[in-house]
């Protein structure tokens, strides 16, 4: 669900970047740790292997075929988000915040 969350994010992104007269070709990269929902939304063959497949894992797919998108496997220990979204320990947040470019305070005087 969150693939398809961030997805639809992109969508919006691309079209304002469009409509303010920024265009691209490149396909904006989304990074997810979990490999057999890539599999799923890149591979339309899979699709007759899985018993239920939900709307948006057929909308990624959708977006990967116009190349709008594309999903990359990343894994979970380099997940940034979890800076924002989990209770880690310091040398991993620290970790984590530099991947983000953050700062302490006292680096910036």
């Amino acid at each position: 669900m969150f693939m398809y969350e961030v997805a639809l994010e992109f969508v919006w992104l691309k079209r304002l970047l469009t409509y303010l007269g920024v265009d691209f070709v490149v396909p904006m990269q989304l990074f997810a740790d979990n490999t057999s929902a890539i599999k799923i939304a890149t591979n339309l063959v899979l699709h007759d292997l899985t018993k239920h497949i939900e709307v948006h894992v057929h909308y990624l797919g959708q977006l990967v075929s116009e190349a709008l998108i594309t999903l990359s496997y990343i894994t979970s220990e380099d997940q940034t988000t979890d800076l924002l979204t989990k209770a880690v320990l310091k040398a991993r947040h620290w970790f984590l915040a530099h991947k983000l470019m953050f700062r302490q305070h006292h680096q910036f005087e």
